[in-house]
């Protein structure tokens, strides 16, 4: 009999893919309840400056991508830092499109330090999901 290795090729690359899309709505839900979070205190505290705004969206997307990293991983198990790194670049692409259609702004060095932000915490998330036990 012989072993056919596309089957399993296939089979492994819908699993990868199926860890990966729950892992981003869940770093997507993560991100959402933050930012919810967030806009409470500030209605409690009233004026904010902008600065402290910008810090605690990307606060925010950085946990998301974290725990995009660490929810993928917990399923598939492997590739670690390769598949944390791409679901903290895939909410990065989520995030930056969504900001570009909502602000109309292009680039700035922010979306630079976001990218390099969520790619390492979404690989940080990965590394330590995959080096974990059971």
């Amino acid at each position: 009999m012989r072993y056919d290795k596309s089957s399993k090729n296939s089979k492994s690359s819908s699993f990868m893919l199926k860890s990966m899309l729950f892992g981003l709505l869940s770093g997507l839900l993560v991100c959402t309840v933050f930012l919810i979070l967030f806009s409470f205190v500030f209605v409690k505290i009233g004026a904010m400056p902008h600065n402290i705004v910008q810090l605690l969206a990307m606060l925010s997307s950085a946990l998301g991508s974290f725990t995009a990293g660490y929810t993928t991983l917990k399923i598939q198990r492997e590739k670690g830092l390769y598949l944390g790194a791409l679901c903290g670049l895939m909410l990065f692409c989520v995030f930056t499109l969504t900001g570009f259609i909502v602000s109309r702004e292009g680039f700035t060095y922010l979306t630079i330090v976001k990218l390099i932000l969520l790619v390492f915490t979404g690989a940080l998330g990965g590394i330590i999901s995959a080096n974990r036990k059971k």
